[in-house]
């Protein structure tokens, strides 16, 4: 699912139990989910997250909070959900 604020960009990691707040990676900073996209927005697509998924064995499902770990899982997630490649968890 395609999505213009925060939650739908590659550089946004959420909290694991608040997926509105999360860490910008180009910021290095929190975060509270926009609803327009600033000028580093770059959206997530699938091919990205197939790769990260190649490489690091998981992403999560922001909509059903499930760790996400095979191809055919990343496809049908994608189409009705929003996956991050990377979650904050507070320690």
């Amino acid at each position: 699912m395609q999505r213009l604020g925060c939650t739908g960009c590659v550089y946004f990691k959420p909290h694991v139990y608040f997926p509105y707040i999360g860490f910008c990676n180009v910021y290095r900073t929190g975060v509270i989910d926009r609803v327009a996209p600033c000028e580093s927005f770059k959206p997530v697509s699938l091919e990205d997250l197939a790769k990260h998924l190649e490489e690091n064995g998981w992403l999560y499902c922001i909509n059903c909070r499930k760790i996400i770990t095979t191809r055919e899982e990343l496809e049908k997630h994608f189409q009705e959900h929003v996956i991050a490649k990377e979650v904050v968890i507070d320690t």
